[in-house]
């Protein structure tokens, strides 16, 4: 099935209604089951989990910690926002910090927040929609009890996958754990136990075992299946493909990645109609033909956008 903006369904005589809307916010929230977590895939590792794999794992601590712990939080609250906490990263991707990426924390939070309101504004249910976004920002603001559990779900999170990672693979992903132990202070005791107790089982780990080190490599925010073109510093050739390793890119993506690497939202706008034409054709080839997340990064400038009438189409 494709997902279908407001023009396309009066074109095509179709009438939005909650079941159209649920289903295009159904679709949409079913790219994080194939957007893998850039950070793994840079480090190389096989066959790296996916952002709703990450979700999950964050839900289920919610579930088994926000109503077993000494601390008083609202469980209920807990589980939701570990479950929308990165849902606008099914439109703007897996974009890692700004000593990796170059992409500024006010960049990465005006792209995420932009494809957020994209997101809830498929529901046909404004009060949900709302819900949906408020979560997300409390969470970006981590000033509540609930959404400082939530960061140290994330971040544990990351970490136990980190571990499991390399115990299986046997590659070292310490620059992870220094992250975190350099950026991140646990805020619930709970979470401070189960960290110190995953540092031993690791410390034994790498201690008995062999441990390779690989090089992180140079990989866009977004990988493959998820409809997106992105460009990080200046936009060259570190761009997330939609096609397999071992497909060669097509010709309308070599255009796309010419004509928007380097390009503002004006010079976008005002492409001549032929290339208009060629991006559209490009667009058509996705998985969705008609929300395509567009990042542009040079410098401190950014824009994101996730509806071809971006470009007049």
């Amino acid at each position: 099935p494709k997902l279908m903006n407001k023009r396309q369904k009066m074109e095509a005589g179709g009438k939005s209604n909650r079941a159209s809307s649920l289903l295009d916010f159904m679709l949409l929230v079913g790219k994080l089951k194939d957007l893998k977590r850039t950070g793994w895939v840079q480090c190389q590792v096989q066959l790296p989990e996916s952002v709703a794999d990450h979700m999950y794992r964050m839900s289920m601590f919610g579930l088994v910690v926000a109503g077993n712990c000494k601390q008083t939080f609202d469980r209920e609250r807990v589980i939701k926002m570990a479950l929308v906490h990165d849902l606008a990263e099914a439109l703007a991707g897996d974009i890692v910090p700004t000593h990796i990426s170059g992409v500024s924390e006010i960049d990465k939070a005006q792209m995420e927040e932009k494809a957020l309101d994209q997101i809830c504004g498929t529901l046909d249910h404004a009060e949900l929609g709302a819900e949906i976004k408020g979560l997300w920002l409390e969470y970006e603001k981590h000033e509540t009890n609930e959404a400082k559990l939530v960061k140290d779900f994330d971040k544990l999170e990351m970490l136990i996958q980190a571990y499991e990672y390399e115990k299986q693979q046997h590659i070292s992903l310490q620059s992870f754990f220094d992250h975190v132990k350099a950026k991140h202070e646990f805020f619930n005791p709970e979470m401070s136990g189960l960290m110190e107790e995953l540092l031993n089982r690791r410390s034994y780990l790498v201690a008995t075992t062999p441990m390779r080190h690989l090089p992180r490599i140079a990989a866009a925010a977004n990988t493959t299946n998820t409809g997106t073109i992105a460009t990080s510093s200046g936009g060259s050739d570190n761009t997330a493909a939609i096609f397999g390793e071992d497909e060669p890119e097509p010709a309308e993506a070599q255009l796309a990645r010419k004509l928007l690497g380097n390009c503002s939202e004006e010079a976008v706008g005002s492409l001549p109609k032929s290339d208009h034409e060629a991006l559209a054709k490009y667009s058509s080839s996705l998985e969705d033909d008609i929300f395509i997340t567009v990042q542009i990064v040079k410098g401190r400038k950014s824009t994101a956008c996730a509806d071809c009438s971006f470009f007049g189409w």
